[in-house]
Order: structure tokens, then sequence, then C-alpha cells
């Protein structure tokens, strides 16, 4: 007879160790400069001479926002928004 796995712990579940993926969009200003910004934080805002720039800036923005809502130490995914 084989034994049954062991249980989950109590509330434990496969989704809630899922990383949350933050959606950046960016846009090109009059200036030349990327704008980034992150509709499910708003406040987050900043930009980059280039897409990249712009990208490395808004994880930054993210991680500055989590940490001010007091979630400093959730793991998450940056990715650019699909051009509208």
């Amino acid at each position: 007879m084989q034994d049954d796995p062991p249980a989950e712990p109590s509330g434990a579940s496969a989704s809630a160790e899922r990383r949350q993926s933050y959606r950046i969009v960016l846009q090109q200003d009059e200036d030349g400069r990327f704008v980034a910004t992150c509709p499910d934080l708003p406040g987050v805002v900043t930009d980059g001479i280039d897409r990249n720039e712009a990208m490395e800036n808004a994880r930054h923005a993210v991680s500055d926002m989590l940490k001010f809502l007091g979630k400093p130490d959730k793991e998450f995914d940056v990715s650019p928004a699909p051009p509208p």
C-alpha cells in the first residue's frame, strides 16, 4: 500500500507562491524620453532615455511603492504592456 503525499499546510496554495506581475505602459514624450506608468499601482510614474532605462526605473518605482504599501519582501515581475 502506498502512502498518500503529505497535505499542504493550511492556507497554502500553488497560486500563493506565484510572483505578482505588473504591466508597465511606455509612452514616448515630446522630448523623446520614455515615460513608464503602472496602471495597477497609481502613483508609479518614471521615465528613461530609452525603453530599457524606463523599464529598469519602473522596476525600482514598483519596488518603492510596494515598500510604501508595506509589502517590501514581495517578489514581482514587470513587463511592458502591448502597444495600443
